[in-house]
């Protein structure tokens, strides 16, 4: 990669979600750190306030190396779109936006080394990219092992017409040419297992059926002593022919700038290992339901009941909508102070 003006210019284009964001975040940091000139394209407004304010404390830890252009999405209408779930939505929302992103591009002062795009985005974004003067990479923010599952659904897909996944995908799991060993149904995202068609489903279709039209490369989050079987297997042609060079990336390591302030969450993650030091080996229990699990008030509290009973210490993350703008009440009003009192006195919160 190299540009005309000695300056290695790269631009971002991350989609919805802090399992996207935080990653392609990671990855803009390492290049800053070889002393390249970073693009970040953001799709506006966020689903999140967490992919907010993480943009925002990214781009203050680099002043000087990053340059913040608005993605300004456009109007979708819910209704015409099957899913109820908004971070799905957004990225049919940024799919329906990229012809925005020509002029975007255009207006850069610096000619770009190299652009770099979220998975979700393939399809819409080839016409794009093929306009380029410049190598673009596709980076999947998952495993070597879902790259390959990835690549291969819509070889799958073919061979079952008129089937959805949940059908051609047993218990045995998925088996992938040069793996020793399948992909367990267990493993596959559980939207494209619904037995019925959804968003999801249909854009991994579509754009895995694209992804043999990408010339320059993917990145991957992975490195070669955690999963050289796949990435050689991908490398290789044995899971599709084909595909461009896939590169491990990896590992991708937390940055100073996820930490956030001194006092607020530096401060807790700070007193969270401290208290978990002074616990003995083996009798905390750690419970996260995920960043994308929505959270009934009922199961809040027979969560809480049973691990008060359960005689453990416990380290518990509570999430009580899947949209943390959404969230209007603290831990202690769904809980009530009685019960609060109970759980404050054998866990971390």
């Amino acid at each position: 990669m190299s540009s005309s003006e000695g300056v290695v210019h790269v631009a971002f284009l991350p989609s919805a979600g802090m399992g996207h964001l935080n990653p392609f975040l990671r990855l803009a940091a390492t290049f800053i750190r070889y002393g390249c000139k970073v693009t970040l394209i953001t799709p506006k407004p966020t689903v999140s306030l967490a992919e907010s304010n993480l943009i925002s404390r990214f781009c203050s830890s680099f002043p000087h190396q990053v340059t913040q252009l608005d993605l300004n999405l456009v109007s979708v209408d819910p209704t015409t779109v099957d899913t109820i779930d908004p971070f799905f939505l957004q990225f049919e929302t940024i799919r329906r936006s990229l012809h925005l992103l020509p002029p975007i591009l255009s207006l850069l002062s610096t000619p770009l080394s190299a652009f770099i795009y979220d998975i979700t985005l393939i399809t819409p974004l080839l016409s794009v990219i093929e306009k380029l003067s410049c190598p673009s990479y596709l980076y999947f923010t998952s495993s070597a092992r879902m790259f390959s599952f990835f690549a291969r659904v819509s070889v799958l897909s073919a061979s079952n017409p008129g089937q959805t996944p949940s059908s051609f995908i047993g218990d045995d799991g998925v088996k992938i040419p040069g793996f020793t060993s399948p992909i367990p149904r267990s493993s596959v995202p559980p939207a494209i297992l619904q037995a019925s068609s959804n968003l999801f489903q249909r854009i991994m279709l579509e754009d895995s059926a694209n992804v043999t039209k990408l010339n320059n490369g993917v990145f991957i989050n992975s490195f070669e002593e955690l999963e050289g079987e796949a990435l050689a297997a991908l490398n290789g042609g044995k899971v599709l022919e084909g595909l461009p060079p896939v590169y491990g990336v990896g590992p991708l390591v937390a940055c100073e700038y996820e930490k956030g302030d001194e006092e607020g969450q530096k401060g807790c993650m700070s007193s969270i290992v401290k208290w978990l030091d002074e616990q003995s080996k083996g009798s905390v229990v750690y419970v996260s339901l995920g960043n994308r699990t929505e959270t009934r008030r009922e199961q809040i509290k027979d969560m809480a009941l049973g691990l008060i009973e359960c005689g453990y210490g416990f380290l518990w993350v509570v999430k009580l909508k899947r949209v943390d703008k959404e969230d209007e009440e603290g831990l202690e009003e769904v809980l009530g102070s009685e019960l609060s009192s109970k759980v404050r006195e054998k866990v971390w919160l």
